[in-house]
């Protein structure tokens, strides 16, 4: 069936921007993760399963969790495009 309806999709939003251009791995670790994002000015945030900050760093490449207890972790990182998250399992 044909009509004269159109369909309208939305365009991509900043967020969704930012997380195909933003990298968070490995996501499982002993220590560091790597974080690739589309320019070097980031904020990058690190909470614990309870919803509490426990890191927060500023324009950094890699973050190292080797002195965190074992267990999962959210990183999201912030930047002009937007931004991304990424559960971790530290192991």
């Amino acid at each position: 069936i044909f009509t004269d309806k159109q369909i309208n999709f939305p365009s991509a939003t900043p967020e969704l921007i930012a997380e195909k251009q933003t990298s968070i791995y490995p996501t499982a670790t002993t220590g560091k993760v790597l974080i690739n994002t589309p320019n070097s000015e980031n904020s990058i945030q690190v909470y614990n399963l309870q919803g509490k900050k426990v890191l927060s760093a500023r324009n950094q490449t890699e973050i190292d969790l080797s002195g965190f207890n074992s267990g999962l972790y959210l990183i999201e990182v912030s930047c002009a495009e937007g931004k991304s998250s990424t559960k971790i399992l530290k192991k």
